[in-house]
């Protein structure tokens, strides 16, 4: 993970397929993987101590003028909020650290301002919606706090059918709390 993190230390300055590589890279890193076997599913997040250092780009990238960084850094960020300290993310009782780790840093209240994104709502609403299903009640409510609410209401009113699910699942899952 660290040369791939030290790839960003100018990602200012680099030119912007560089950077939509490396981010490319980064986010694949973060993913559940589910593998198949026998009509059985198995999913199995990244070891979150070892992810868990590419928040602080993450974090960073969120806010690039690019919009195939910023929808890739939203992957990640979804992926990253299914991790716990254990490599399995599958036990119900534990919440996601991966989830607290991102309030911690901050990047809540950039990945709600997303949703109002054109071009980034769809893996935003994703993110947020997976998010909010893996955060214990109190991590649930500060989700709202920030502020989630409203463009997820707005977002029911989409077209784009995928959109319009994730925003229920997300609220769903804000009225279980």
């Amino acid at each position: 993970m660290r040369p791939l993190l030290k790839l960003f230390e100018n990602h200012q300055t680099n030119d912007v397929n560089s950077v939509r590589t490396y981010t490319s890279v980064l986010s694949n890193l973060c993913r559940v993987k589910i593998t198949k076997f026998i009509g059985l599913c198995k999913v199995t997040p990244p070891d979150f101590k070892l992810v868990n250092p590419a928040l602080q780009i993450l974090n960073e990238l969120i806010q690039h003028r690019d919009k195939e960084v910023v929808w890739d850094v939203c992957r990640a960020l979804g992926s990253l909020s299914q991790c716990s300290d254990s490599s399995t993310c599958l036990p119900i009782q534990k919440p996601a650290n991966g989830v607290q780790a991102m309030i911690d840093i901050g990047i809540i209240p950039k990945l709600i301002l997303l949703l109002n994104n054109n071009d980034i709502r769809e893996v935003a609403v994703w993110a947020i919606s997976t998010l909010l299903d893996k955060g214990s009640i109190d991590q649930i409510k500060y989700v709202v706090n920030q502020g989630c609410i409203p463009p997820l209401l707005d977002l029911l009113e989409e077209e784009d059918v995928d959109i319009v699910l994730h925003a229920l699942r997300a609220l769903i899952h804000v009225s279980k709390s």
